[in-house]
């Protein structure tokens, strides 16, 4: 997967002022190339490519462009047991801390796999796959599957993926080029120097481990329903349902 350039958009007719004058409007592209194993253990190959006004390239944009994608291998897919990512590494986008945080919670609730990994390529590397989609969706868009991604998905996406206050950044993260994760731990993410195809995901590698780290579970804010109930009939008043509260909290204290 890749973020492609953004496409800067273009009127079909324009006067001299609008050629040479402010910034156009900007779309941003994120393709994808998805390959899996069929039934008969055939490996197929599809092409993903989203679109939006909104060119967001943070860990939000990120997971609200491939979230339609993930829901169409979820029902595609049956029983999926293993998914390997590749990327390259900036950490503006794929690698930092916020990434790693969708990537062991978000990612497992749409995909539920029992395995995932996440592979770093160096710059400028491994980018082949991804770049000939952006060929094709400027010539024809014949064989790739477009998906628009609205401003409403951004902000629903991010009022659903609030970052915990406490996650840290990890200290060697320029050093990492491959991401571990197991069901088993499902709090815990293993990082590695190199990718390695040897060991196993719920294991500490013994050829290229780098460290672990425990992604604290974002708790959710608590109620006021969830304190008091909601036990008072209609008939009664206000000053008996505040003293009733009031004995609550003295009984709590003691």
């Amino acid at each position: 997967m890749d973020f492609s350039e953004n496409y800067q958009c273009k009127y079909n007719r324009e006067i001299q002022s609008a050629h040479f004058g402010g910034a156009k409007p900007q779309i941003s592209l994120h393709t994808v190339v998805w390959y899996y194993k069929s039934e008969n253990g055939e490996i197929k190959r599809n092409s993903f490519c989203s679109l939006s006004e909104n060119t967001r390239h943070d860990h939000i944009g990120i997971f609200a462009y491939l979230q339609p994608l993930f829901q169409q291998i979820s029902e595609k897919l049956i029983n999926i047991n293993k998914v390997h990512f590749l990327s390259d590494e900036p950490t503006t986008q794929y690698r930092n801390k916020n990434m790693i945080f969708v990537f062991a919670f978000k990612f497992v609730d749409i995909l539920k796999p029992s395995i995932m990994t996440w592979n770093f390529s160096e710059a400028d590397h491994g980018k082949r796959a991804p770049d000939s989609i952006v060929e094709q969706v400027s010539n024809r868009c014949y064989g790739i599957q477009l998906q628009v991604v609205t401003e409403d998905s951004f902000q629903k996406i991010e009022s659903e993926c609030s970052v915990p206050n406490d996650l840290k950044a990890f200290k060697g993260n320029m050093s990492i080029h491959q991401i571990t994760w197991n069901s088993n731990k499902s709090n815990t993410v293993l990082f590695k120097t190199l990718s390695c195809l040897y060991c196993t995901s719920s294991e500490i590698c013994s050829h290229y481990h780098l460290d672990e780290m425990v992604v604290p579970i974002r708790s959710e804010r608590i109620r006021y329903s969830e304190i008091y109930s909601s036990s008072f009939d209609k008939g009664s008043s206000f000053t008996d349902e505040k003293s009733y509260k009031r004995n609550s909290r003295l009984r709590c204290s003691g």
